[in-house]
């Protein structure tokens, strides 16, 4: 007993011989990256009441601190040799690769905790490691540990509208509209950089459809520039020079640098802004005008910004006057040939080229980009537009077999699912990210279309309005992040940042019911499948406009995961087959299940006065009355498909009932939202306002009681699913559709791209009308068509050719 008494003394003499002394954080001070994660580290010193000195990696050597923290790179033969001096193990660091970092725990004389990089990246995660490792246990643990980067590249993909005249591809939100003066202050730049490096993030990639009217000066086109800042509502909030803005974006992205995050740059073509109409610029693809300025541009752009990493590119949005190999070839003598000239100037300078897979055929790219000679990859919409779907993702299949042998491709990780609700769902997150092909990958880049994830503008709660959206999503921003660094990383680690977020509760308990609440989206998405943002957004249930329960009886479900749609079911159980899928009823049951457990545990969670915990919970509600919500309407779109083909009654009353339970639901929903949201309109999926749409939900009750039959069929004539056809073929497609009721759209879309819509017969697009069917060239071609009536009820139908 004496013996452990003796020891337990002797701890705590040296621990608070180390609380009562200065700790000393030695590093050198030219390296901003290390000069950020030791500004972390004393932040989570002095959060446990230590005193700290910065102090230069030279002064280590002669330190009488009894407590020291070291950064440094593997490269400082001084700093290693001394680890191995004092009893630290080195046989490891020599091998730290790209990111990768040691941290190492010595006791020898006084102690030292050691943060060792493969390179000042890696020396930045493992200071910030280190900051971490003190904010959960002071000066109490012993780290030896190595880590390196599971995916080398982890991004966001940040939809950017830099003024009214200077949109991202749809800014016509509320969210896009408010946030175009935060993207000129740079106090929200420094905070939101800083945060992706502690989540581990190295990539920002920015998505606009004409970034240099408002980035760059050209002699040669003066009347496009950009002066001055004007939101979406058309009010000039900002007086700005071209001039200050370049020196603006110059200090971003410099400091974008010094936290170890790449830059790119997205567009999509022909887009002009206000360079549209002056000097004889348009969009058309044959204006060799337009080639001429764009390429101008491009030059100007990198010259003026070092920092730039990458460009992305797009064959469309606005260019189907032009076939897929000649989108290539205006992509080539556009954007290629600018960052070609500017080489010419800074011959050192590598420019990585990625060339989405959109509105254009893998055969069509390479054959015009195969000799470009610094990095060249492929980015592609990994889950459509629904992250939050299934870990299990299946749509990237063909491109991985049709890339050529040595390229990788960047997954576009696109969020259109979840803007308002806290999401937090560790396990989801990994297995997510565990499901690329990692031989194959460049990176991720996560973000959405159809909002602007910059400062929040519609939380009521003062202490969040006109927050950082990463700050008041941080949870879910981290997962994704630091996952994608290291997919092993314990629960324990999200555990300990809960606590140290909401103190006052139940860790394991809120970790569990966030957990659960946040499979629900997922759940439901997976069920009521529908591939892009403008048709399907499951906070409300909308399209463009609400999606009733003949829209459920109608749709289908997501594409590998073995949930069998409800017309299917219903089919299967009047002939009495046997059913091996997971059904409706199934579907409904999980999201019961998730939705009441999550709402059991929050009973376990007391009110208190943290406001971000208050918030939290009622997020964590919401999605549960939202699961409630749509187990009642697939219950009831299941038992209104019955009904349609029996004609028994009793399904009928069943479909009323189940429907009347999603009404209830839905109320409480709107009463979450209600209580921290303000409405707000939605770039791709317009007003979402949960109060009018209980009209809507009311709506789904009185269909059924009166019910009409709903019934869509398609039929492609001139192309067969599955067929194999020459290149060189030029294609005709027709639709023959027969709907119960009058029809009011019907579109064709072939890989990715919006042939437009036709209101009435013929629905039929030929080549010599349309570019992208004319000549075509090796690949795998998916071509979607879809339906709507005036029920509202869409339908779509997929099929896949062959060229080769």
């Amino acid at each position: 007993m004496s013996i452990k008494v003796n020891v337990l003394l002797l701890f705590l003499f040296l621990a608070n011989s180390i609380f009562a002394q200065d700790v000393g954080i030695f590093y050198n001070h030219k390296i901003p990256q290390f000069d950020f994660a030791a500004s972390d580290i004393k932040k989570a010193l002095n959060k446990h009441g230590l005193a700290v000195l910065l102090k230069p990696i030279t002064d280590l050597s002669e330190s009488k601190l009894s407590c020291n923290i070291i950064i440094a790179l593997k490269s400082n033969t001084e700093v290693v040799e001394l680890l191995a001096e004092i009893g630290g193990r080195t046989s490891n660091i020599i091998n730290l690769g790209e990111q990768a970092y040691a941290l190492r725990t010595t006791t020898k004389d006084c102690t030292n905790y050691w943060a060792i990089g493969g390179d000042v990246s890696g020396a930045l995660y493992g200071g910030l490691q280190m900051a971490e490792n003190i904010t959960f246990n002071a000066l109490n643990g012993v780290y030896n540990q190595d880590d390196k980067p599971y995916l080398k590249k982890r991004g966001i993909k940040f939809n950017i509208a830099l003024d009214q005249k200077s949109d991202s591809f749809d800014s016509d939100g509320d969210q896009d509209k408010s946030n175009i003066k935060d993207v000129w202050d740079m106090s929200f730049w420094k905070s939101y950089l800083d945060d992706l490096a502690r989540y581990r993030y190295n990539t920002l990639s920015f998505w606009t459809k004409h970034p240099f009217t408002c980035m760059i000066k050209l002699e040669e086109y003066p009347d496009v520039v950009i002066n001055d800042v004007t939101d979406g509502y058309g009010n000039l909030v900002m007086k700005m020079t071209i001039e200050e803005k370049i020196a603006f974006w110059q200090e971003v992205m410099t400091y974008a640098n010094d936290r170890s995050i790449d830059i790119f740059y997205f567009t999509w073509n022909i887009f002009l802004s206000t360079a549209e109409g002056k000097y004889g610029i348009t969009h058309k693809g044959t204006n060799e005008k337009t080639k001429e300025y764009l390429r101008k541009s491009v030059k100007e752009f990198l010259l003026t910004y070092p920092h730039v990493d990458g460009i992305g590119v797009t064959a469309g949005e606005r260019m189907r006057d032009l076939s897929f190999g000649e989108r290539e070839k205006w992509l080539w003598d556009t954007y290629v040939m600018g960052i070609l000239d500017a080489k010419k100037e800074q011959g050192n300078r590598e420019i990585r080229f990625i060339h989405r897979h959109w509105n254009t055929a893998v055969s069509d790219i390479m054959g015009h980009f195969e000799a470009y000679e610094d990095p060249f990859e492929f980015s592609f919409k990994y889950a459509r537009a629904h992250m939050y779907s299934s870990p299990k993702i299946t749509f990237e299949d063909f491109l991985l077999e049709e890339m050529p042998e040595g390229t990788k491709c960047w997954w576009n990780v696109r969020n259109d699912d979840i803007f308002q609700l806290r999401w937090g769902d560790p396990e989801f997150a990994r297995d997510f990210l565990l499901g690329f092909d990692k031989q194959k990958t460049a990176g991720y880049l996560m973000g959405s279309d159809g909002y602007t994830w910059g400062r929040v503008y519609s939380d009521k709660d003062p202490s969040i309005r006109g927050k950082n959206e990463i700050s008041k999503h941080w949870y879910n921003f981290m997962l994704w992040g630091r996952l994608g660094y290291n997919p092993d990383l314990s629960e324990d680690v999200f555990k300990n940042h809960l606590k140290q977020h909401f103190p006052e509760a139940p860790t394991d308990t809120l970790y569990l019911a966030w957990k659960t609440a946040s499979k629900i989206i997922p759940q439901t998405t997976r069920f009521a499948w529908k591939d892009w943002d403008g048709n399907w957004y499951p906070e409300g249930c909308k399209s463009g406009s609400f999606i009733n329960v003949k829209g459920f009886m109608v749709g289908q479900t997501m594409d590998g995961i073995g949930i069998i749609n409800i017309a299917d079911y219903c089919d299967k159980i009047i002939n009495k087959e046997d059913i091996s899928e997971i059904t409706p009823l199934d579907v409904a049951n999980k999201l019961e299940s998730y939705a009441n457990q999550s709402l059991f545990l929050l009973t376990c969670i007391k009110h208190s006065d943290n406001t971000a915990l208050n918030l939290t919970i009622n997020d964590i509600s919401a999605f549960a009355h939202l699961g409630n919500y749509y187990s009642e309407k697939i219950r009831g779109a299941t038992e209104l498909a019955l009904f349609m083909n029996t004609s028994n009654i009793t399904h009928q009353n069943k479909a009323v009932k189940h429907l009347e339970k999603a009404l209830s639901h839905w109320k409480k929903y709107a009463k979450c939202l209600d209580a921290q949201y303000i409405p707000k309109v939605l770039a791709r999926t317009g007003l979402f306002d949960w109060n009018k749409l209980i009209k809507d939900v009311e709506g789904d009750i009185e269909m059924a009681k009166n019910f009409v039959k709903t019934e869509i069929d398609i039929k492609f004539e001139g192309v067969t699913d599955g067929a194999v056809y020459p290149v060189g073929t030029n294609l005709s497609v027709k639709l023959s559709i027969k709907s119960t009721l009058p029809l009011t759209i019907v579109g064709l879309v072939p890989n990715g791209e919006f042939l437009g819509l036709k209101k009435n017969p013929p629905y039929l697009w030929e080549s010599e009308t349309t570019p992208s069917f004319q000549n075509m060239n090796t690949g795998i071609y998916e071509i979607k068509a879809h339906a709507t009536d005036i029920h509202g009820v869409r339908v779509e139908k997929i099929i896949t050719i062959t060229i080769k």
